[in-house]
């Protein structure tokens, strides 16, 4: 684990992972020159089931130039390349890539991106392929399970294959998915996105405001995704813990809740137990007996 670290260095590479699967990034501060990468991570992929993890670290590169790399993700030969790369602050100063994704083999390299904050760079996500289809990266909605909560604002049109939120180039074949990402209010998200060729990145439905608003506070102050508030604001229901999560313990001990279990019932749920008349679909109401003043609400 490499952890509350600050790496600090006019290096070519400041961070590099080779050969190390299960390697955990997490915590650190990295600041280096423009045409540095921060962290390169060559075939590093799972420690037994945990693959290599790039998370809640924050990495500023500085100067004029735009061929840096925030974070370098590669396999060559026969090695392989699985990362889950999760709520990083990932700043070029608008001059480089945020993150860069190439292979020698497709079938060797697979990234999970999510809740990172890809605003202040030229190119936020460069994928690039074998002239056929390019490394399975999901930032939202795909086959590995990304959330999406990337943060793609801050880039103007039209774009380019220097300058956009997502480049995929040399890759005909290649659906790439991110959605429920962040982009600029109002706009259509595939404007900012630049494939050189035939390939395709889903970047639809976007996060509406309210539910970006919320992930951009979760990415700032917990460092991670908003899954459960995003599943409220989606209008579902969470899923209830399991009967008497919230059961209050009547204060005048088991006697009193005796006799208060035998009281008449003015509403009652399917399964015959006691409800408060007030209560109101969408909301979960603990199913306990006795005076109202002893009902609360789980929800």
């Amino acid at each position: 684990m490499i952890t509350n670290n600050t790496f600090t260095s006019a290096a070519t590479v400041l961070l590099s992972l080779n050969a190390a699967p299960g390697t955990v990034v997490t915590q650190n501060n990295l600041l280096g020159e423009a045409s540095s990468t921060a962290i390169d991570i060559l075939n590093c992929g799972k420690l037994g089931n945990n693959p290599t993890l790039i998370a809640n670290n924050t990495i500023l590169l500085l100067g004029p130039s735009s061929s840096g790399d925030a974070i370098a993700a590669h396999q060559d030969g026969s090695g392989t390349t699985i990362v889950k790369i999760l709520n990083n602050n990932i700043s070029t100063n608008k001059q480089g890539t945020g993150l860069h994704v190439f292979q020698f083999l497709i079938t060797n390299i697979s990234l999970l991106v999510q809740g990172n904050d890809f605003h202040n760079n030229k190119i936020g996500v460069l994928l690039i392929g074998d002239n056929t289809t390019t490394a399975d990266v999901d930032m939202g909605g795909g086959d590995l399970g990304s959330l999406g909560g990337n943060d793609f604002r801050g880039y103007s049109r039209p774009v380019s294959q220097t300058s956009a939120a997502i480049v995929q180039t040399q890759a005909p074949f290649r659906v790439t998915k991110a959605t429920q990402n962040i982009f600029p209010s109002g706009i259509e998200p595939f404007s900012f996105v630049f494939v050189n060729g035939q390939g395709t990145v889903v970047v639809d439905p976007p996060l509406s405001d309210p539910r970006a608003f919320v992930q951009t506070l979760y990415n700032q102050l917990l460092g991670r995704s908003g899954a459960a508030l995003r599943t409220r604001l989606l209008g579902q229901r969470p899923q209830h813990p399991g009967p008497g999560c919230c059961r209050q313990q009547h204060p005048e001990g088991p006697a009193r809740r005796s006799a208060a279990s035998s009281m008449p019932s003015t509403s009652a749920s399917s399964a015959g137990k006691q409800t408060p008349p007030a209560a109101t679909a969408g909301s979960t109401s603990c199913n306990t007996a006795g005076p109202r003043s002893s009902w609360r609400t789980c929800s």
